[in-house]
């Protein structure tokens, strides 16, 4: 088993300003990425679709909440 990667990135400055639109944690949409690029996804939609469907098993290890809109 790899080990979590989530430790090397969790103390990353967040570059986005405070808006009521900044709806997930930087580590979240990160860790997200991670995931869908390891899996072959390449593009910013694909990786969204990986988030949608793969979302019951994200929300195990992530601190995102259950909402329908863009995930990365």
């Amino acid at each position: 088993m790899l080990p979590n990667p989530q430790p090397f990135f969790a103390n990353l400055p967040d570059p986005r300003r405070d808006t009521r639109n900044k709806l997930h944690k930087l580590k979240d949409i990160v860790m997200i990425t991670l995931c869908a690029v390891l899996a072959g996804y390449g593009d910013w939609v694909s990786i969204e679709d990986f988030g949608y469907a793969n979302e019951t098993g994200l929300l195990g290890f992530l601190s995102c909440q259950t909402k329908r809109h863009a995930i990365a």
